[in-house]
Parts: structure tokens; sequence; C-alpha cells
């Protein structure tokens, strides 16, 4: 039977009551269901629902309650209200272990989740990754900035749901997860003011950068139809020819601004051939290093610019590029770091002054067409034999000393079909 509905019947007398109250008091001290009552108190005051002071008034307004339930006159009670304040107090006592054990637990429990939350927050704050994806999302209005702080409570939450920790000791301490969440949202608040400075500071250098570059068109005399003179229609850019482009000598150009590096969706880079002996399409001495931000090339075309001496070590950037046509220039060495062009599938460096071909080309194993031919070449790095996929390759035999690990080599590809010239 409960602790308040064990309290009296009607009519009876202050004697009988004291005699049942007594009775109550020691059926609620040895009842678990009246002492996990009590202490179910004391957990919602934990949370917020009943304040701790007051149960001790609650337990005595729910005797009251119960024994005018059961019909008792409510002047026996006033006038003898002192022995349910009584028998509240001794009940309170005969379970005050059990509420500091409770009361202990919920300590102990929000103490470790407390824990948890730091161990969280330290994941937060120690990986800039996770910040900038909140800031990225914030600022692409996939989440609202201002409800920033519930949108990472929420990801505690779920946090401390996946290492185990009570959903209701979760609830009863949201309090603490919203503080926590307040605290992370503040450091991503400054991640997402630092990127938004960087963004105004790219935009503004990218227009910078823009300007110069219609500047170059300009004093060379390029048209709208290779650069385009609207940003959008300039960073979208996927060809830049000059191929098609006739102009004097002295029009051509020997340097590609830094600029160029702006133009990220370049995949053809094709300044080179002459047309005939008073055109030519420019007279490069020299690449850009920014050349190797262009990391969307997959064909440069490069031939016939006569004056270029040397390839920057920065080309190796370009993982992508399937085609390197240099033939007709002054190169002297390739950079090792052509190597890197794994994908490349076209080399011609036909007509330079290469007195050696560096052994790294030796990784270029989807090569299928290279032209070393009218250079100052006299031997080859046993490295390319490596490549065994090639079905045109042109050099001068008549100059090139094969050693007989070459020959067998030059063999193969002939039986499988390579055009040798």
């Amino acid at each position: 039977m409960g602790l308040f509905s064990l309290l009296f019947g009607g009519g009876l007398s202050v004697k009988e009551m004291s005699k049942h109250l007594a009775k109550v008091e020691h059926g609620a001290l040895l009842s678990s269901q009246q002492k996990k009552k009590c202490v179910q108190l004391i957990q919602d005051a934990q949370g917020g629902i009943i304040d701790r002071s007051k149960v001790k008034i609650t337990l005595a307004e729910l005797s009251i309650e119960g024994l005018l339930g059961q019909g008792l006159d409510n002047e026996l009670i006033v006038n003898n209200i002192h022995l349910v304040h009584g028998s509240v107090m001794r009940i309170l006592a005969g379970i005050d272990k059990e509420i500091d054990e409770e009361i202990s637990k919920q300590e102990q429990l929000r103490g470790e989740l407390i824990d948890s939350m730091i161990e969280i927050e330290s994941c937060f704050t120690s990986h800039p990754r996770t910040m900038r994806e909140y800031a990225n999302n914030t600022l692409d209005g996939i989440i609202d900035r201002s409800k920033l702080k519930e949108k990472i409570a929420e990801h505690i939450v779920q946090e401390l749901l996946n290492r185990g920790v009570d959903n209701l000791i979760v609830k009863r301490n949201y309090c603490c997860v919203l503080d926590f969440a307040k605290v992370i949202a503040v450091e991503i608040d400054k991640v997402i003011d630092r990127v938004e400075e960087a963004n105004n500071f790219i935009e503004s250098s990218e227009l910078v950068a823009v300007k110069r570059l219609w500047d170059w068109a300009d004093e060379h005399n390029i048209s709208k139809d290779n650069i385009p003179r609207d940003k959008d229609g300039l960073l979208n850019l996927e060809k830049l020819s000059f191929m098609d482009i006739e102009r004097p000598l002295e029009e051509g150009f020997s340097l590609l601004p830094k600029e160029i590096s702006i133009l990220r969706k370049l995949k053809f880079l094709e300044l080179g051939s002459a047309i005939h002996c008073e055109y030519v399409l420019n007279h490069l001495s020299e690449l850009p290093e920014a050349i190797g931000e262009l990391s969307e090339l997959t064909h440069i075309h490069l031939q016939q610019s006569n004056n270029l001496s040397e390839l920057p070590a920065c080309i190796g950037n370009l993982s992508k590029l399937k085609v390197l046509k240099l033939g007709g220039n002054n190169l002297s060495r390739l950079p090792k770091e052509i190597g890197n062009l794994e994908k490349l599938e076209v080399l011609t460096i036909w007509g330079n002054q290469l007195v050696e071909i560096t052994k790294e080309i030796g990784f270029l194993k989807n090569l299928k067409g290279l032209d070393i031919s009218r250079n100052n070449l006299t031997e080859l790095p046993n490295e390319i034999t490596n490549l065994t996929e090639l079905k045109i390759f042109l050099y001068d035999d008549d100059k090139v000393q094969l050693s007989e690990e070459q020959k067998e080599w030059v063999t193969m590809l002939k039986n499988n079909g390579c055009e040798l010239i």
C-alpha cells in the first residue's frame, strides 16, 4: 500500500490518528516504493522541476490531501498538523541515506557527463577541419548562424548518446550541454569571422589579378575571344589558345603574367607553332611558377616558342596533364619533376638543346607518343625501357648509342606495332 493511501479513514480520534501515523511511518521506512518516490522528488529537484528545499512541504501537502481523501475531518487535521509534520519529518529522516546516495549518484553521473562534454569540446576546438566545416556550412546558409549554438548542442547530445550516456541524464543536464555548446559556438564564430575576412581579401586580390590580366591582354592586343573581358567568363575559361592568331614578331609576348593562376578551370593552354616565317604566335622565354597552380590542365602546347630555355619544376604539379608539346624551343634540360606526370600520354621535345634525358622519364608508363629527335643526345637513360606502351617513338638513331637492353626494348616496341622514326 502506498505512503499516502495508507493515511487515515474518517472519524478517527487523535489517539487513533497518532497510532495510525506510527504504522504509516513504519510502512514508509520499509517500502521501497515510498523510498523511490521520495528519491524521484530529489532527482526532479536536481533537474530544476521541483525545488529541493520544498520537498518536505510537498510531502506534507500530499499527506494532508491523502487524509482529506480518506474522509478525515479538516478541523482534526488542522488542530493536529504537528502530528502530520512530525510524521513527514520522521519518514524523511528514515530514508535520508537513500536520498543522499541518490544525490551522490546523480552528482557522479553529472561529473561523468561533464567529463565527456569536455572531451567533445576538445575534439571540436583541436580539429580545425571540423570547426571550418561548421563555419563553411554557416556561411553557405546550411546552418542558421543565430541557431549555431542549438545545432552544436544537437551534435553534443548525439555524441553523448553514442558514448553510452543515458538519455535521461542528458535531458536533466541539458542546461550544461547548452553551456558547452555556447563555448564551442564562440570559437566557431571566430573561425567564421576569419573565413569571411579571408574571402573578402581573396575576392579583392582576385579582382586585382583579373584587372592585371586584362591589362596584359590589352597591351598585347589580345581579343576578348581569347581573353574574355568579363570576370565570370575569364574565371570559367577552359581553353586559352593563340594558335589561330597571326601577329608580327614585334607584337608577340615573351612572358605570361603570374596572374594566369586565377584561371583555375583552364584545361588547354596552347601558345605555340609558327604560322609562317614573318608571323609567330609568341617568343616565350620562360613560364611563370603560377603555371603549376593550374591543376585542371590536360594539354600544354608550347611548340615553336623559340626562346623557352627552361621548364619550371612546378610542371610536375599538373597531375592531370596528358599532352605536353615543347618542340622547337631552346631547352637544355628537363626537370626531374616531369616524372610526376603519371597520366602523360604525349611528350614532344624535338628541336631543343637537350644533351641528356632525365631518368625520371621512366615513370611515364602511360606514354603513347615520344619525340626526342633533333637534340644533342648521344645516349638515353636505361629507365626509358619502362615505356612499354609507346606507339610512336622518334629519336636520332644515327646519333644516339643504345645499350643492349635498349636495343631489345626498341625491338620489342617495333614488334608491338610502335612506329619508329
